[in-house]
């Protein structure tokens, strides 16, 4: 007469998954003045995944650019990307080959200084002065990318992710209206004003749980 109520407080049996939660960082960022921080969770399916990664973007004063337009004096903004992934294989830790595929978007406000011509109208005529005082520009960038990587899981529950891949930029750029810009800029894939393809290479290092 006992027997249900043991069965009522028996322990549940252990999952064999493990590392359902990971929280990884992604140091390569750094090279643009930003920190991204990826939270990945374990989907009910066990070989998917979902990750969500916000990262943040300042630098407040002119400095040494490793990557990017020396022309900017500070800077500051955030973005947001949403990533599905899956494993290849059906592991009861998240390691192994993978393909991930997500979107996401980031705003970026960039102050310049110099670099620029005026333009004014006096008389009906249209003139242009050189101005060495600062401006702003907002980017705005909407992003579709395609990954595949391998994920490493230690006993101590730390994490190592290499991949590769492409992706898509779009974005827009606001300026002042009376501003004509000298130099050629976000004309490569390391600007923030940046629109074309992207190739996507990296590591990401982090924990799991």
């Amino acid at each position: 007469m006992f027997f249900p109520f043991g069965n009522l407080f028996a322990q549940e049996p252990e999952s064999e998954y493990h590392h359902n939660f990971l929280i990884m960082g992604v140091p390569q960022h750094l090279f643009q003045n930003g920190i991204r921080i990826e939270f990945d969770r374990r989907l009910n399916n066990p070989q998917n995944w979902l990750i969500v990664a916000p990262t943040v973007y300042y630098r407040g004063q002119r400095g040494n650019w490793l990557i990017g337009n020396f022309n900017v004096h500070s800077m500051w903004g955030a973005g947001l990307e949403v990533f599905y992934r899956r494993f290849m294989k059906d592991r009861p830790e998240p390691g192994g080959f993978y393909l991930s595929g997500g979107t996401g978007y980031r705003f970026v406000n960039q102050e310049y200084r110099g670099d620029r011509w005026d333009i004014y109208t006096e008389n009906g005529l249209t003139f242009y002065r050189y101005n060495n005082s600062s401006w702003h520009k907002q980017n705005h960038t909407f992003s579709l990318k395609g990954t595949a990587g391998y994920q490493f899981v230690t006993e101590q529950h730390l994490m190592l992710d290499v991949f590769i891949g492409y992706g898509l930029l779009l974005s827009r750029q606001d300026i002042p209206d009376n501003v004509e810009v000298l130099s050629h800029f976000d004309n490569d894939a390391f600007s923030f004003g940046y629109t074309g393809l992207l190739y996507e290479i990296g590591v990401r290092l982090g924990i799991g749980w």
